[in-house]
């Protein structure tokens, strides 16, 4: 829309598709031209006055004085011209003025309404600050709001699955709690829980959402609930079978060592143990069947079949029970036997030369055989060092002191007690108390005239009483627990 301004006789305008600017300023020109030729004529016209003084020059001055009055007349028709332009644009202009005071207060009104649609060429430095600001503030309150509806929503749900998040927290806690004990060191019984309740978790948490979703319901919901209630009979459950375990370890501490026993025990646990685990792989394997394809699952199906047989379930438990007891009663006799060579071993390192401050009169000679007073004193002393038990003083091997001594024909045990001399009689072996050594006879026909024994002996460590991990009692427990937490969750 124009603006438009007049300032004396010189028009300036802007109208939006036009200008009056060449207008005005061709007016101004054509005005100057003819007041310049008006003038003109009005000089010339005086030097042909003056000329026609001088001569007779009338028909020159009679010309001029009509061309002075023609060109008069121009500069009136041309003033006037310019003056109607002049007031014709003036009257436009205030007319337009008008119409864009109009227009300008309807701009304004109908942006106070809608002001999203003001452009931003048209909008001031102000408005464009309070702009930022409300953008900023609107983004703030958009995200307050989301803020909000989530929590809300968040809300209901939990009032919907109060159930299921505090069986949720449960399990987290059994879960920390058993992994934080068995982190401490715990043994026995407590750690039996632990391992219980954590291996608990595991399986119910899978049993429990697969038969959930058998049953068309939700994974997570059964999945859940099933490892609360398998968290909690697995820390029973292994608390039962620790118990029976420890059990097992009283029986073997209290009982009287035997080598035969302890093979007995060996064995008992190994085998129970082994189809305890075989068993119990088995329940596993159907589990990850249904997993697998839920329509079809014939492992599944065929350990469904054996569980429903009550003979079978009890198989199954016995055999841990079986498994858990004699592995405890191995581990403790096994131990306990273990600790006592290891003793006699640090003792045998003394020799028996202390044995000269009782027995003063004892010579000591070069290459000859011991006598019976040293023979019988050393054993003495042997088994004064090892609560009653005569034992190897290199391997710590339980042995046997012959009462009969050697029969012609009749080959000796590997384990008859037999007098060594550490340094050999053959080279020069003196037969007094610090050269002697009571040892088992299979390690003294090895070590013959040796002088040393490290690189010849068996240790009965290695051979008879393994210091092995207690497979027969971990996995004893391991199938005590699978058992029952899978006979009551179906």
């Amino acid at each position: 829309m124009a603006t438009i301004s007049i300032a004396g006789n010189t028009l300036i305008g802007c109208l939006g598709v036009g200008s009056f600017t060449g207008i005005g300023t061709a007016m101004s020109l054509a005005q100057r031209t003819a007041n310049s030729l008006t003038q003109t004529l009005s000089q010339l016209r005086g030097k042909v006055n003056v000329a026609a003084q001088a001569a007779d020059v009338s028909a020159a001055s009679a010309g001029s004085s009509r061309a002075l009055a023609r060109e008069e007349r121009k500069e009136g028709a041309i003033s006037l011209a310019y003056k109607k332009l002049d007031r014709l644009l003036s009257d436009a202009a205030h007319v337009d003025n008008q119409a864009a005071g109009a227009v300008e207060q309807l701009k304004k009104d109908f942006y106070k309404q809608y002001g999203y649609l003001k452009p931003e060429c048209e909008k001031s430095r102000r408005e464009k600050i309070k702009d930022v600001i409300k953008g900023a503030w609107d983004g703030l309150c958009e995200f307050g709001s989301a803020v909000a509806n989530f929590v809300c929503d968040a809300y209901e749900w939990c009032k919907e699955h109060l159930d299921v998040i505090l069986k949720a927290i449960a399990v987290v806690v059994l879960l920390v709690v058993s992994v934080v004990l068995l982190a401490t060191g715990v043994g026995g019984i407590l750690a039996a829980a632990c391992w219980g309740c954590i291996f608990g978790i595991v399986f119910g948490f899978v049993s429990g959402g697969v038969e959930s979703v058998r049953n068309g319901g939700s994974f997570w919901e059964g999945a859940i609930d099933g490892a609360l209630k398998g968290g909690i009979q697995g820390a029973i459950t292994g608390a039962i079978f620790g118990g029976i375990g420890a059990l097992g370890q009283f029986f073997g501490s209290s009982m009287q060592f035997s080598a035969n026993a302890l093979q007995f025990l060996h064995h008992a646990s190994q085998i129970s143990g082994g189809i305890s685990v075989v068993m119990s792989g088995f329940d596993v394997l159907a589990m990850m069947d249904q997993i697998i394809d839920p329509s079809h699952n014939p492992i599944a199906e065929l350990n469904n079949a054996l569980h429903e047989n009550n003979l079978y379930n009890v198989f199954q438990t016995g055999v841990a029970v079986i498994a858990t007891f004699t592995g405890g009663a191995y581990q403790s006799m096994n131990n306990k036997e273990f600790a006592a060579q290891q003793h006699a071993i640090e003792e045998g390192k003394k020799d028996y030369r202390n044995l000269y401050e009782e027995h003063s009169g004892v010579k000591s000679q070069e290459g000859k055989p011991f006598t019976k007073t040293v023979k019988d004193t050393a054993v003495e002393e042997n088994m004064r060092r090892n609560n009653g038990v005569l034992r190897d003083d290199t391997t710590g091997e339980r042995i046997y002191r012959s009462s009969k001594g050697n029969q012609k024909g009749v080959t000796p045990p590997s384990n008859e007690a037999q007098f060594d001399h550490r340094y050999p009689r053959a080279k020069g072996g003196k037969s007094g108390y610090e050269n002697l050594q009571i040892i088992s006879r299979d390690n003294n026909c090895r070590k013959s005239d040796s002088l040393g024994f490290s690189d010849y002996h068996k240790s009965y460590n290695d051979h008879v009483v393994p210091k092995t991990n207690n497979f027969g009692y971990h996995s004893g427990v391991f199938g005590g627990i699978e058992s029952l937490i899978r006979s009551t969750a179906h």
